[in-house]
């Protein structure tokens, strides 16, 4: 190899020294080399993060509990929940529910702006799922936004909880971050990851360029 050039690229170099020259042509290589490892880098970390989203999706498969046609259980129960709640005056603050929630989620900005999503977290049962994700968990039992691409494959995850105090029947709505790559917001407020937060009516959902607006409908 010609680490030293064509004769176009010596081109410029006639007037200096050896050392000089040497120096200068170091540089450059440096400077190049530095580049190509720049693009390399940032390639590899893409990659992993790609290969990061397809193996949390592929251990929320394996370890949830399949959807409510089963009595399988495999959730975390209440017991001892951290819970946090960014507040808003947006947010209408009503009792805990004693019965069945099903939540509209309403899209107000990003790609899907207009389109509702149906969910229904229940007790006992596997997370309802937000994501980028077009798997089944995702668009038959959860939130498929498989065009917003600062979405994570599994972003968040929409739980029912009992309630850790008052009566026992009584039931929370929980928002919980899965390690997202942006974050998930209520209220316009950043939650931190693995903790869950209790969800209002009237609450706003922020994942990646996405935001939905939350509405409890109490099954009768």
């Amino acid at each position: 190899m010609n680490v030293l050039g064509s004769s176009e690229e010596l081109e410029g170099f006639d007037s200096m020294t050896v050392e000089e020259f040497l120096k200068a042509k170091t540089e450059s290589i440096i400077a190049r080399f530095t580049d190509e490892t720049q693009v390399a880098a940032d390639k590899l970390v893409a990659e992993c993060q790609q290969k990061s989203d397809e193996l949390r999706e592929m251990l929320d498969s394996k370890f949830a509990v399949a959807p409510e046609s089963t009595s399988t259980t495999n959730t975390l129960s209440g017991d001892n929940l951290s819970i946090s709640n960014p507040e808003s005056s947006q947010s209408v603050d009503q009792p805990v529910s004693t019965g069945p929630i099903n939540l509209l989620l309403t899209v107000e900005e990003g790609l899907y702006k207009g389109k509702s999503f149906l969910v229904k977290p229940r007790i006992r049962r596997a997370a309802r799922l937000i994501g980028r994700s077009s798997g089944k968990k995702f668009k038959e039992y959860g939130v498929s936004l498989s065009e917003d691409y600062e979405v994570s494959t599994s972003h968040a995850k929409l739980e029912c909880k009992r309630a850790e105090d008052q009566d026992a029947e009584q039931y929370r709505i929980l928002l919980t971050d899965m390690g997202s790559t942006n974050g998930t917001r209520v209220n316009n407020v950043n939650i931190e990851v693995d903790k869950p937060h209790r969800i209002k009516n009237g609450d706003t959902i922020g994942v990646g360029a996405t935001l939905l607006r939350v509405k409890f409908e109490h099954e009768k």
